[in-house]
């Protein structure tokens, strides 16, 4: 999963810069693990930021390595692994925000 959401992340930046703003919201889907998994997100604004939530995944699973330990039991469907980027349109880009890798 790890791979998938960078790779993800580095075919998103390459399209984003080259995207208005618009462009970036939708439901996208990640590259298959080695598992096989794949996920769906959706990346939406709110509050004049950025975010995007795990919507879908071809084989469900636990957030088994998320470093708090009280979270490792929910599951990664519906959690939020892009948060609270700004938009700059200056230079037509998202910044400041956070990635989470389940």
């Amino acid at each position: 999963m790890k791979k998938s959401i960078l790779i993800l992340s580095i075919i998103a930046s390459s399209v984003f810069a080259f995207a208005a703003k618009s462009d970036y919201f939708g439901t996208w889907q990640s590259q298959a693990a080695k598992s096989g998994n794949v996920a769906t997100i959706k990346i939406f604004e709110a509050n004049n930021k950025l975010y995007g939530n795990i919507i879908g995944m071809t084989h469900p699973k636990k957030d088994d390595n998320n470093p708090d330990k009280s979270k490792r039991n929910r599951n990664i469907v519906g959690i939020t692994i892009i948060s609270s980027f700004t938009y700059d349109k200056n230079n037509d880009s998202f910044e400041n925000g956070l990635i989470y890798d389940p």
